[in-house]
């Protein structure tokens, strides 16, 4: 090698960012994980999540009560979840929703059906609207770490004396797309891009507290057999 040669070294931290991806999807399986909310007391769910299509059901309605039932709310949340190694560095996530039919009727009460995504519990919504297509993006500056990615629907209800609200999201899709650290720009771009702090509270809502959502592990095996089933079905 020349004098006037010079050779560029990749550190294993680069090497480790330049790697990092969150593969997109559908299919949602592992290290994806379903999201299934518990059912609040008074009210009946019905969830069913399909994470090969990348679809759901989710449905949340009223118990029989009392005309005197006092002031009571609650909410269902149904998804998708991922949680691993991100780089330092601007990620972008964005998620395309392919909706089928959205219901919300308050009959008397409550009711909101919205989609959300959010990153590290933050994150931006949407109200669902009936068969069409809707997008959600967040753009954010994160620290090399662990961080947890959330994308789904969610039912807020609300009812009091003899109302009975009824809501209902049917997903037929929903796209996930992760444009990573560096993508665009180079190691020494994305330092001198980063915010003055990183340690405040991010920029989005928070629509919930993710750490009291419950999560299913995705089997592998379990769902291409759902997804084999399915096809021979409609053969």
């Amino acid at each position: 090698m020349s004098k006037t040669q010079t050779q560029t070294q990749t550190t294993p931290e680069a090497a480790v960012a330049a790697s990092t991806c969150i593969v997109s999807a559908p299919p949602f399986l592992a290290p994806w994980c379903v999201i299934n909310s518990p059912e609040p007391p008074a009210f009946w769910k019905a969830v069913g999540v399909q994470p090969w299509p990348g679809a759901w059901v989710m449905q949340l309605g009223v118990d029989p009560h009392p005309a005197t039932a006092p002031y009571t709310a609650g909410q269902i949340i149904a998804g998708f979840q991922w949680s691993g190694y991100l780089p330092t560095g601007y990620h972008t996530f964005l998620v395309r929703f392919a909706n089928g039919p959205v219901t919300a009727n308050a009959s008397g009460g409550q009711i909101s059906a919205q989609l959300f995504l959010n990153v590290d519990g933050y994150g931006t919504s949407q109200v669902a609207q009936s068969r069409c297509v809707q997008y959600l993006q967040v753009s954010r500056y994160l620290l090399g770490g662990t961080h947890t990615i959330s994308l789904g629907g969610i039912i807020q209800s609300a009812f009091q004396c003899s109302a009975s609200p009824y809501g209902e999201i049917i997903m037929a899709r929903a796209e996930f797309t992760h444009f990573p650290a560096g993508f665009a720009l180079s190691a020494g771009a994305q330092a001198e891009a980063a915010p003055e702090s990183v340690a405040a509270e991010p920029d989005g809502e928070r629509l919930f507290d993710e750490k009291n959502l419950q999560t299913v592990e995705i089997a592998a095996r379990e769902t291409a057999q759902a997804r084999l089933d399915s096809l021979l079905i409609n053969l």
